[in-house]
């Protein structure tokens, strides 16, 4: 503004006791650290040199002095362009009133005037004073310059389709996921008929084997193969030794005394006396498994359990380390060590074998 009316700029140049132009003054003001219209520089732009030497690890009190001297003349020439534009008011809020005048003419022309827009607004060269101010780091605030209309952009927008976009892909996803579970499905149950057909296969194997095995005897004119003859570990039922439990007449008048209570005192049956020295028991523990019990004169107890089928199969042993009298006429001190082995078999036959240590007698 101040570029375009005259009057203006002479009112702010007659304030102005700065040592630069006032128009590159304001040209500063508004665009730091740039070139104005004029070609001058910015004297600003020198403070980053001298802040370099100033700060440096070299630095002198010289250049400190040169710093601190350019800062002031910068503070200087803005608190006097401030007061020349503070001075300058009145005549710039004229100036201004006038150019918006020029530039509603230029726009709209005036009533009934055949040339209504054929003005041309006058662009200033320079910024100038004006109502406005624009805060600025380095010196006052400076008027800004008129602003030109701005036009709004009119381009229509178009509606936002994402929702349904949006919900398409969610069914599309659904639609997969339920592929993928179909096919899951479908395998697993590919690979469990697979499974029942493998264990079909195996179980109908050995049967397949005996007929094959059968056919082939007849064949030969020998005859159908004889079949094994079952036994009770093969046909599930118990041997007949264990038969001895369901008798309850078969248990002890008198039983031994301080039976271990890992036994069932109910199941002891008596097998047989070995001799005058040892009773032989048959009884079962609390897991329902048989055991041969035996029992020496004195009280002492030995025992073994196996499971039924171990039973079934090779029966019972028990070998026991007893100390037995040599001689009637020995004293009672004097025993030799023996070695008994006692058996329960699974037909239910039990018997008891000694031997007598070769060692010497031992107290």
């Amino acid at each position: 503004m101040l570029s375009g009316d005259d009057s203006a700029r002479a009112a702010v140049t007659a304030g102005y006791t700065g040592a630069h132009d006032v128009l590159d003054a304001v040209w500063w003001v508004e665009h730091p650290l740039s070139v104005s219209p004029t070609g001058r520089a910015d004297p600003a732009g020198e403070l980053a040199a001298l802040k370099t030497a100033a700060f440096s690890r070299n630095g002198s009190a010289a250049d400190a002095a040169a710093l601190a001297d350019a800062e002031s003349r910068l503070h200087s020439d803005a608190e006097a362009l401030e007061r020349a534009i503070q001075d300058a008011r009145p005549v710039l809020d004229a100036a201004r009133a006038r150019l918006q005048r020029v530039d509603a003419v230029a726009r709209t022309g005036p009533v009934g005037d055949p040339r209504a827009g054929a003005l041309a607004t006058p662009a200033p060269a320079t910024p100038g004073a004006g109502a406005g101010r624009r805060p600025n780091s380095r010196g006052p605030a400076v008027p800004a310059d008129h602003a030109a209309p701005t036009t709004r952009d009119s381009t229509p927008t178009t509606p936002d389709s994402t929702p349904d976009r949006s919900a398409n892909a969610t069914a599309q996803a659904w639609r997969r996921r339920s592929q993928l579970w179909m096919f899951t499905s479908l395998a697993a149950g590919l690979l469990l008929l697979a499974g029942v057909g493998l264990v079909v296969v195996q179980q109908l194997n050995p049967q397949i084997d005996l007929l094959r095995a059968g056919s082939a005897t007849g064949a030969d004119g020998t005859g159908g193969a004889a079949s094994p003859t079952p036994t009770s570990s093969d046909t599930g039922s118990d041997p007949s030794g264990l038969t001895i439990f369901e008798n309850p007449e078969l248990a002890p008048a008198i039983p031994p005394q301080n039976i271990d209570p890992y036994y069932k005192p109910e199941s002891l049956r008596l097998l047989g006396v070995a001799d005058s020295d040892l009773t032989v028991y048959a009884v079962e523990n609390r897991i329902d498994q048989p055991c041969l019990l035996a029992v020496y004169q004195d009280g002492t107890q030995s025992a073994t359990c196996v499971t039924k089928q171990e039973f079934a199969s090779m029966g019972i042993e028990l070998r026991i380390t007893s100390l037995r009298v040599t001689r009637p006429g020995d004293p009672a001190p004097y025993r030799s060590i023996a070695q008994d082995v006692v058996f329960w078999n699974p037909d239910g036959s039990y018997g008891v074998s000694s031997s007598p240590s070769t060692s010497p007698r031992v107290p």
